[in-house]
């Protein structure tokens, strides 16, 4: 599917990406979402990569909008793909697993420990009946990000099939 928060600012000129962007363009990314489907995406990702304690604390959102908002984004794509089903097209969903820090950082802002807590709850949000169909870790920066998300997949989806995609430091010119 598309980038996302490009899309969002294509379609919203002038919208600053933020957490709570979800909530106010649903609409909007519901549709991108149909668009990507009708030119031919057989899987679409939740729109989540920011809903993390480290975005929504920057962008002064209460920590407590992680879960309804990383819901919502399982929600939105859910009724893409029975909308999609209904038509006779089979669409998956890929639950978004994000860094935790800001992107390309490889940084470690958690102990293990902590980072595995945090993305369980990320995960525990994506699960259940209307649930995502696998999961992508997405753009992680480091192995031991991998690590840390890995464990909490297999903890809390163990049997949910996983992507791993990483971002690379090139620092070399």
């Amino acid at each position: 599917d598309t980038g996302m928060g490009r899309e969002l600012a294509a379609r919203c000129p002038g919208v600053m990406w933020a957490p709570t962007s979800l909530r106010d363009y649903a609409h909007i990314v519901k549709g991108t979402h149909h668009d990507n489907v009708a030119a031919g995406a057989e899987v679409i990702t939740t729109f989540n990569y920011i809903i993390t304690p480290l975005w929504l604390e920057s962008k002064k959102v209460d920590r407590s909008e992680l879960e309804p908002l990383v819901k919502l984004a399982v929600k939105i794509c859910a009724e893409v793909r029975s909308e999609w089903a209904a038509k006779g097209r089979k669409v998956r969903v890929a639950g978004c697993i994000p860094t935790l820090g800001t992107s390309f950082d490889a940084s470690h802002l958690y102990s293990h420990k902590e980072s595995v807590k945090i993305y369980s709850e990320i995960v525990g949000c994506m699960t259940g009946a209307d649930g995502v169909d696998l999961f992508l870790m997405e753009t992680i920066p480091s192995i031991a990000a991998a690590r840390a998300a890995t464990e909490a997949l297999i903890s809390v989806a163990p049997e949910t099939e996983r992507w791993l995609s990483f971002t690379l430091q090139d620092d070399k010119p």
